[in-house]
This record gives C-alpha cells, structure tokens and sequence, in this order.
C-alpha cells in the first residue's frame, strides 16, 4: 500500500466514524435532557443485557447473549470507573449511548475488514472502493445508530469472511480464530451458522493457495476434493467446529441447561414465536405491511434501494453477475454466505430493512468488483486513461451525498418530541385524547394528568376477523370514537401498516383510510416528521423511518362522527365484497329455522371470505338443527385442524350477531376450559356476562320474567360490577309487583353510578308503590336535576304532587 493509499484509507475511515457517531443521541429532548428509548429492540436488548450477572432465566428474547455480554460488560466497567450504578433510570441515557458506541465501533471496523476483503479480491483499489461504498451506506450508517443485534452479527460475519479468505493453512490458530468468530456470530443471531458454507467452499477452492492470475481460472470446473482426503485437515476443522459449538454454548447457556425455556413460546420475544412471526404464521400489528410485499422481490424494488441507493444497488447485483461469469474464487467464498442468507430471509412474511445489514459488507465489495470490471473495459475501448475511475465516480458521488443528507436526519430533533411539545403547549386541558400502544406508541405524548386519555386497542381488529360480524368491528371503532376530541398517531405504528393489509383486515385498512384522508368526522390539525435534505421517499418500508424518524399525526374532531361510523356501519352490512349481507340472511333463516336457507346463505358468506368462521360455524350449528349431525362433525373437525381449536372470539361473535343462546354455548365452553386448565383472558367472563345480559334484555322485553331473572343473575355472578343489570333485575321485579325486592336493587345501581337519574327514577316508583309518597317524590325530583329534559319524570312527580 502506497503512502497515498493510507491517506486515502484513513480519510474513509474518519468519515465512516464520524458518520457513525454523529448524532448517537438521537431520541433525547434538547430542551429537558431526557431520553426516550424509542427504539423496541434496542430497548429489549438493553433491558436484557442488565441481567446479565443477576438471573439470566428473565431474559426474553429472541437474540444470542453475545451481545448482551458485550454491553452489560462494557456498562459495567465504566460504571465501576464513574461511581455510577449501571442499568438504572438515572443512567439510561448513558446506557443507551454506550450500547450504540458499540455499535458504531464495531461498523466502523466492519468498513475495515470490507477494506481487506477487497484488497485480498483484487488490490488495494478496489479495497478502498469496497470501504468507500460501505463507509457512506446509507442502510449501514442507519443501523449503526441503533444497539440491535444487526450490526453486530453484521461485524462479526465480516471478520468470519476475512479469516476463512486466509483458509486452508497450517496453522491451527486460524481454525480456533474462525470457530470463535462464528461461534460468537451464531451466539448474536443463530442465522451466523450458515457461515460453515464459505467455510466448506475455501477448503474446495483452495483459496490461500491462489494467486491474482490463478483466481481467474474456471473454479467452478475446477473444485478439489483432495484437501477434504486430509486426516490433518479434518482435525483442523474439527477444532473449528467444536470451538464454534462451544461458543455457541456459552452465549445459548440454556440450549444444554434448559431446552424448555429456550424454545418456549410464552412470549412472541423468545425464539420459537419470532420464528413464526417472521414466518406470517402468528400476525401482529406490526407485520400487516408485509401482506403488501412479495418475496424475494421487495429487496430489490425497497430494501437495498433504500438501504444503499439504486446506483449502488445496481452496480452491486452487476458484481454478481460478474463473479458467477468470472469465477472469481474469493467473490464465490463471499456469495456462499451471501445467497444462501438471501434465501433464507427474502422468502420469509416480515421483511424489515435491518434484514439487509448483514448483506451490506458483501454487496459493496461486489459493488466496488463491477465498477473496477466496468472501467477497465471502458479503458480498453475508448482508450482513455481516466475511464477506468468513470464507474466508480458514478456510484461514489451519489451513494455519498445520499449518505450525508440521510444523516441529517440526526441534526434535527425527535419528530416525536415535537409532537409531544406541542401537544403539551396547544391541545386544551382535560381533552379527551385517543393514544396508541404498539412497537412506536404515542401514549406516553399525553399525560394522563392533563387529559382525558383513552389509548387503542387495535388488535382487537386482528384478533376478532372473521370471528364476528364486520358491522361490530366498526361498533367498536364507535365506541372507541365516541367522545374522542384529538387522535395521536404515528403514520408507521398503524396507518402504514393496515395500509398494507386491506384484503387481510378491511375495517382496520378503511378505518385509518377515512382518518388519513379525513372523511370520518377528524381533520388532520398537525403533521410532525424530521426527513432527511434530500432523497426523501414516502414508499419506504415502515423500518426505514419507525424507530428514528417517524411521522406524527394529530387528529382534531371536526364532523359529525358518530353519524359517519353509523353510516359506514350500514354501508358494510350491504356491501358485496364483504360477507355480513349474507350472513345477515342466514341468521334471519336460522332463527325462522329455515334451515336450506340459514345453510346457503352462510355458505355464501363463506365464498365471499373463506376465512370467515363464524359463518362456518353457523353451517355446523345449521346442520345440527336439520340433523345432519354427521356432516356437522365432519365439518367441524376439518375447522378445528384449520384453525388449530376453535377460536375463544367465536362466542362473542355469535352473540354479536343476536344468536345469544350459541354465543354463551361457546364462551362458557372457552370460560370452563381456562377455568380448569388457568390463563382465563379477561374479555372471556366480560363477554360472556355481556351476552348472558342481552339475553336477559330479549327475555325481558318478552315478558319471560323468570328466564329473563336467571339470566341477568348470571351476569351479576359473572360480572359483580355490571351495573345496570341490577336496575334491570329491579325493573322486572317492580312489574310483578314486588317492590321489596325491587329497591335494593335499584339502590345497588345507583350506588354504582349517584348521576344514573333512571336509577333515582325507580327508586322513587317503589317507594310510591310501598305508599311512601315523602321518599317518592325526594328520588323522582333528584332524577329530574339530573335530567331535566325527561318528560316522563316530570310527568310522574306533578301526578305525586297532586292533592
């Protein structure tokens, strides 16, 4: 390496470090100083890192402890050397910027050994144009910022490829070098054991062993088994594998100690539930964008676009091309790790932009080949010196001004903290504010101190599709709307992400669709999002700006939005694309037991949506009633294996839909098995008191006295603190005259609630009905301050007042 090759590589790395660490505290209020660990993953990772040392047993997550040790380490000794005691709320704005100086650090030395990788390809040129390209990447400088696992996994892949580009030697130092490494990559994410291929290849290409001219031949005819033959080789790779596994061990303790608990699944964190997270098997909120990408394809058209820029996305698949056309035996060792990685995550449902990070190093060094392969050629036939630079100019100038006005992005403050700021400053005290959980939530921008704070629960539209009826999602939307003055959202916690949902779960798409563009009674009042200069994109994943730079939306009711949702609501039970017509024609045949009809008008609601169970359910109930009982069984096995059990949601569905008989068989079904077997979710005895009560509702306006009481009496052993059903109960009694049983009661619902004037109101009929007219008129005039425009009470207390 020339003295002006040094130069040169210093420079890139300074750059690349001050990229890295530029703007690390990223998330704290200038004005305040406090931090906000916005980031879930990092903040998971730092949470678990503290117990390290303490119990290891109440670590929930997915990763390897490699980066755990490394933190709780690393916070440890500084904390030990400042007197402070590490892992606490006083410390975790220090905490949290030392774990992203680990990140830094170990990216900025990743653009190091992506230097090496690239000189050992071809000469020192292209390893500065590999470091180059990594140093000012977009996607790297990006995750560099957060203390993910990514970057991490990410150096130590890097550092894995340079030693096995060194393979096979003599020495057995490098084997034990290489076992560590990758032992301490699977020990980060477990994705790190898929570099045993380039592991196994450089023994086949015999790669140390090649000089820059017999790198050229044709490998790939050219693979030789004899090493592989070799007693000592096999020990060599022995060593490297044991030392790996041992690795492995030490950062997995309880794959050997405790197998249960690591595949456990008793938390969507832990490894077997991310799994199947990443596979689409269980949905969350925060994987409905990916319905609207395609495997494999969403990289090229997204990812690495964003994550690099086109030019050097495009230029690295060139590389590629080129290497497979080449032979290039290190570009064949690099693609080993590279498109078996590729493989395995661009096929799964959840595609965020991190996924890449690992690629990065490898797709920059590929990128630097093609420039190099491209300007030779271009100086071979336009005999111009200078046209060997022309492609790398091309690609460099933009991919660094993409990274500095990316960076930019650091130089501005939270989105989030505006919003909060502002909020705090114009939104009116003792306002009604709806606030959102989630990976990116918004609860913590409204004090529940200052405001009426009522927070989403928008899994609710995950877990109930298909189990009951579409025109309830929207009730409660309703409800959830209903006295809401100002709505707090961000754009990638729940808008983008339905967004990207719309045939999986249509009220929740349309629900932010009306909010967005603001037909649903709300204007959007203030909009909050910090952007990069230049490049600034609005069809990128939701990864790309959740965690650093998300947009802030405040809603503001303007209309007239109970009216709109009853509207909407009518609206979906005639629309054609969705099932409730049908399905409303089946309940209607059903409880006229019409059973032909109920059976085609249900299964016309499921070739409308085959996913919609309750309607599936329905058939197996309808072909009960017309004893079919054999094909009912049939049916309801092939649903109980498609749905793995019959999902709890069903009983509130049926009673939703005013089958309360069907929907309290199946919730008392779901209540006695979590009963037995604990675990019992809240919402079931809710449900199943709420229904048991619009039961007794029907029974009561029917004049089914007794059935009417046994129901209501099931909801109060359910439900104690169900209110209204004691007035209910007091009613019935009051119209069979017995005004004893009636006012306690009556009492009992009033003491629940002293501004209910319908309690007041019968309290003071079965006084007048016991002949004491004092206390009559005291409680019917009380109903009458609290709601004075009630012609009926007023009605009853002149009759009182009469001589």
């Amino acid at each position: 390496m020339t003295r002006n090759q040094f130069g040169i590589l210093i420079a890139i790395l300074i750059c690349a470090i001050g990229l890295r660490f530029y703007g690390l505290d990223w998330g704290t209020d200038q004005q305040t100083g406090q931090f906000h660990a916005f980031h879930p993953d990092e903040k998971t990772l730092v949470e678990s890192s503290a117990q390290i040392g303490q119990n290891m047993r109440n670590i929930v997550a997915s990763y390897g402890k490699a980066p755990m040790y490394l933190l709780a380490a690393t916070v440890r000794t500084f904390a030990l050397i400042t007197d402070t005691t590490p892992f606490t709320d006083t410390t975790v704005r220090f905490t949290h910027l030392t774990a992203r100086s680990i990140s830094a650090l170990l990216g900025s030395l990743t653009i190091f050994l992506t230097f090496l990788i690239g000189r050992k390809f071809i000469n020192t040129h292209m390893g500065l144009l590999s470091a180059f390209f990594l140093a000012f990447c977009t996607g790297h400088i990006q995750q560099s910022h957060y203390y993910t696992v990514d970057i991490s996994l990410t150096f130590w892949i890097t550092l894995a490829l340079y030693i096995a580009l060194q393979l096979p030697k003599s020495h057995t130092r490098l084997y034990i070098a290489f076992g560590v490494v990758i032992g301490i990559a699977a020990g980060t994410r477990l994705v790190g054991v898929w570099m045993g291929i380039p592991f196994v290849l450089v023994h086949l290409l015999h790669i140390s062993q090649r000089n820059s001219e017999t790198e050229k031949q044709d490998t790939l005819l050219s693979l030789n088994f004899s090493l592989l033959r070799s007693s000592v080789v096999w020990k060599k790779i022995a060593i490297a594998v044991t030392t790996g596994v041992a690795l492995l061990l030490i950062c997995e303790p309880f794959l050997i100690l405790d197998p249960t608990l690591f595949f456990s699944d008793d938390d969507a964190r832990r490894l077997i539930p991310s799994m199947q997270i990443a596979r689409g098997e269980i949905v969350h909120i925060w994987t409905l964008y990916d319905f609207s990408t395609t495997p494999f394809l969403f990289y090229f058209t997204h990812l690495l676009r964003d994550a690099l820029g086109y030019p050097l996305e495009c230029v690295a698949l060139l590389g590629i091309i080129f290497t497979i056309y080449k032979r290039s035996t290190t570009g064949l060792i690099l693609l080993g790790w590279l498109v078996p990685y590729f493989l395995l995550v661009g096929g799964l449902h959840t595609k965020p932009i991190r996924y890449t990070t690992p690629m990065l190093p490898t797709l920059c060094i590929l990128g630097a080949y093609a420039s190099l392969m491209i300007g030779q050629w271009l100086q071979t036939h336009l005999k111009l010196k200078w046209a060997i630079a022309l492609p790398s100019i091309l690609i460099a100038v933009p991919t660094l001004i993409y990274a500095i006005t990316f960076t930019s992005i650091y130089h501005q403050e939270d989105s989030r903290i505006l919003a909060a700021r502002w909020i705090d400053q114009n939104i009116p005290q003792n306002a009604s504010v709806l606030t959102e959980r989630g990976g990116f939530p918004t609860q913590w921008m409204a004090s529940p101190n200052r405001y009426r704070v009522k927070t989403d629960q928008a899994k609710f539209l995950l877990n109930t599709e298909g189990f009951i009826p579409y025109w309830e999602q929207i009730a409660y939307i309703d409800d959830l709307l209903k006295t809401v003055d100002w709505i707090i959202s961000i754009n990638e916690n729940r808008s983008q992400q339905f967004a990207g949902a719309s045939a999986q779960y249509p009220i929740g798409h349309d629900y932010y669709h009306k909010l967005k563009t603001q037909s649903l009674g709300f204007e959007i009042h203030k909009q909050f999002q910090t952007v990069p200069l230049l490049f600034h994109r609005t069809d990128s994943d939701p990864t790309v700006t959740a965690y650093d730079h998300p947009k802030v939306t405040i809603y503001h009711r303007t209309g007239d939005v109970n009216r709109i949702i009853a509207s909407w609501r009518e609206q979906v039970k005639s629309d054609p694309s969705l099932p409730d017509h049908a399905f409303i024609a089946g309940i209607q045949a059903y409880k006229n037991q019409n059973w032909a009809e109920a059976k085609k008008a249900f299964q016309k609601a499921v070739d409308i949506r085959p996913n919609y169970l309750l309607a599936q359910v329905m058939i197996v109930n309808t072909l009960i009633k017309s004893g079919h009982r054999q094909e009912a069984d049939d049916l309801w096995q092939e649903l109980d294996t498609k749905f793995g059990g019959m999902p709890d949601e069903i009983g509130m569905g049926l009673s939703k839909a005013g089958l309360y008989h069907e929907g309290i068989f199946y919730l008392e079904r779901s209540f006695a098995y979590y009963t037995q077997n604990g675990g019992l979710p809240k919402w079931i005895p809710k449900s199943l008191a709420e229904s048991w009560y619009l039961l007794g509702q029907t029974l009561q306006a029917q004049k089914q006295y007794a059935e009417a009481k046994t129901a209501y009496q099931q909801v109060i052993i359910l439900l104690p603190e169900f209110d209204i059903v004691y007035q209910n109960l007091g009613e019935i009694y009051l119209s069979e005259n017995q005004p004893n049983k009636a006012l306690p009661l009556f009492e009992k619902a009033m003491a629940r609630n002293l501004r209910n004037a319908e309690a007041w109101y019968l309290i003071g009929q079965a006084y007048y009905m016991q002949g004491d007219i004092a206390k009559a008129k005291m409680h019917i005039s009380q109903a009458m301050g609290l709601a004075p425009q009630e012609e009926r009470y007023r009605k009853t207390f002149e009759t009182l007042t009469k001589p």
